[in-house]
C-alpha cells in the first residue's frame, strides 16, 4: 500500500480535505493520485472520474487529445472549482479543475514536462538557484523551492495579471518560499509592453504574448520587463544558475543579449516551439558554441549538435519543446557530461 496525502477542495472561505492514496512516479519522486475518497460534489467527483479516464484512453496517442477532453469535462465544474494537489512532501499546488492546461494532473500517469524533472534529478544534489521565466501558476518554482529539490532559491517571473494572481497564490500556499515578480524577462528593461493571449484562452494563459496583429488574440494587456542580467545579478546566492526561459517569443533576443550568461556558469533551460522549423533560440545557443541536451520522457539524454537534429525531435506541430544549454566546462556541463558517458 502507498501512504496517503490530502487532496483539498477550495470553496470561497472554505477548504475541505480529502484522503487520497499515493504512490511515487518513476525516477521523478513526484507524488502522483491514484485513488480520491471524497465528499466533492457529485458534479466533481464525476468531472475528476472522466479527466482520469480520458487520460487513460488519449494514454496510447501519447495523450494528444488529452487536452481538448479534460477541457469539455472541466465544464461539469464551476469556473473557480480549484484543488490543491500535494507534489510532495513539504510542496502543493492549486490549479482549477475547468483549466484543462493544468487539471491533467489528476490523471495518475500523465506527466508534466517530464524532461524538466529528468534534469531536476540529475542536479539536486548540488547548489544551484533557480530563475523561472514565464512561471505561469508557479509548478516549476513551487518544486524547485522544496526539500527535494535542495530548497533552492527560486524567483519566479509572470507578467500576466490573472495568470500572476494564481502564482502568487500558490507561493502563499507554499510559506513565501519563493520570490514572485509580476513582470516579463526581456534583453532589457521595458514599460508598457503590450502582451496578448488567445482570445479564447483559458485562465492559465498558455501561449501569452507580446502583442501581435494577427486574428483570434484577445486585447492586450501592458506589463513591464526587467532585463535579464538585471534579474541574474539580482540573485542572492553566488552558485550556479538554473535560467528557465519560457517566454512566448523573446528566448532568442534575451540568451542573445545577456552578458552575465557569458561569463557565469550557468544553464538554460529554453523553449523551441514546434512552429519555428529553423530552431532559433536552439540556434542562439549553438551560436555561443554551448553544449545542448535533450531528455526523452523515458529519461535518454541526446547531445544537440545542430539545428537539424533539434528540428528532428519537434514532431508535435503545437508543443513546445525544452531543451538544456550548459555554460561550457562549468559544473551544469560535467554533470551532464558524466551523465552521458555513464551510459
Amino acid at each position: 500500500m502507498g501512504k496517503s496525502w490530502t487532496l483539498f477542495l477550495a470553496k470561497g472561505g472554505c477548504t475541505l480535505a480529502v484522503a487520497v492514496p499515493l504512490e511515487r512516479q518513476d525516477s521523478s519522486g513526484l507524488l502522483i493520485m491514484r485513488e480520491i475518497e471524497s465528499k466533492l460534489r457529485f458534479k466533481e467527483r464525476l468531472a475528476i472520474s472522466l479527466m482520469d479516464l480520458s487520460g487513460y484512453v488519449t494514454a496510447p496517442l501519447n495523450h494528444r487529445g488529452f487536452y481538448n477532453l479534460t477541457k469539455r469535462i472541466g465544464l461539469l465544474c464551476g469556473t473557480d472549482e480549484r484543488v490543491l494537489v500535494r507534489l510532495n512532501e513539504d510542496s502543493v499546488y492549486e490549479l482549477l479543475l475547468r483549466d484543462p492546461y493544468w487539471n491533467r494532473l489528476v490523471h495518475k500517469p500523465f506527466r508534466y514536462e517530464p524532461e524538466i524533472f529528468h534534469c531536476f534529478e540529475l542536479i539536486k544534489d548540488q547548489s544551484f538557484s533557480f530563475v523561472d521565466g514565464g512561471a505561469n501558476w508557479g509548478f516549476w518554482s513551487v518544486l524547485a523551492s522544496s526539500e527535494a529539490y535542495g530548497a533552492v532559491e527560486t524567483v519566479a517571473y509572470e507578467p500576466m495579471p490573472a495568470t500572476y494572481a494564481f502564482l502568487e497564490r500558490n507561493a502563499a500556499l507554499n510559506c513565501a518560499r519563493f520570490r514572485v515578480v509580476q513582470k516579463a524577462i526581456a534583453a532589457h528593461a521595458a514599460k508598457d509592453i503590450p502582451m496578448t493571449a488567445s482570445a479564447d484562452a483559458e485562465a492559465s494563459a498558455v501561449g501569452a504574448s507580446i502583442a501581435v496583429d494577427q486574428p483570434g488574440r484577445g486585447q492586450a494587456v501592458y506589463v513591464d520587463a526587467d532585463g535579464i542580467d538585471e534579474v541574474l545579478r539580482g540573485l542572492n546566492s553566488e552558485v550556479p544558475v538554473v535560467i528557465k526561459l519560457d517566454l512566448e517569443g523573446v528566448e532568442r533576443s534575451v540568451i542573445e543579449a545577456s552578458q552575465w550568461i557569458d561569463d557565469h556558469d550557468c544553464l538554460l533551460l529554453f523553449e523551441d516551439h514546434a512552429k519555428d522549423p529553423d530552431c532559433e533560440v536552439t540556434q542562439a545557443v549553438l551560436d555561443k558554441e554551448w553544449p545542448i541536451y535533450f531528455f526523452h520522457d523515458d529519461g535518454r539524454l541526446d547531445r544537440i549538435e545542430s539545428v537539424a537534429q533539434a528540428a528532428a525531435l519537434k514532431t508535435i506541430s503545437n508543443r513546445g519543446y525544452n531543451f538544456f544549454g550548459v555554460y561550457p566546462g562549468g559544473s551544469f556541463d560535467r554533470r551532464f557530461r558524466d551523465f552521458m558517458e555513464s551510459k
